[in-house]
């Protein structure tokens, strides 16, 4: 019951715009998180982008393009997740960013303003909840 009060929470008649990024190399586990974003969060579909490794979101990074949060797989062939979080910092961008992986042990970032929190791929609902907080916390009605 609790799940179900998370959600009607946020306004569920309009869309959230907040420009998002999911990096992963597995596309099953990417369509399945981008879904349950647009659906549960309303979020609005035409402003998550995806992309399936690391290096590749730095090159998005790097032409320009922003995003207010970025959900990364920590392990990847392409550039892993702790590439990307290496980049904003050195960087200074101010992007939030969640790990969303299914790594057991891996080596965690030093403390950074950029980062959220670290899911397993199991804690989709948890993972939820944290960004409605993000939103709920960052953006004020009129992006809404």
């Amino acid at each position: 019951m609790q799940v179900i009060n998370i959600f009607k929470e946020m306004k569920m008649n309009a869309k959230h715009t907040i420009k998002l990024l999911l990096v992963d190399d597995e596309s099953d586990i990417i369509d399945v998180l981008r879904e349950e974003l647009i659906d549960k969060i309303r979020l609005d579909p035409n402003m998550i982008m995806q992309t399936s490794s690391g290096n590749s979101a730095i090159q998005l990074l790097q032409s320009g393009k922003e995003f207010d949060l970025i959900i990364s797989d920590y392990s990847m062939n392409d550039g892993n997740g702790i590439r990307i979080l290496n980049y904003l910092v050195i960087n200074n961008i101010r992007t939030k960013f969640i790990f969303y992986t299914s790594t057991a042990h891996f080596e965690l970032p030093q403390a950074s303003d950029h980062l959220l929190a670290i899911f397993k791929k199991s804690d989709i609902v948890l993972l939820i909840k944290c960004v409605q907080n993000f939103i709920l916390s960052n953006f004020n009605a009129s992006r809404f």
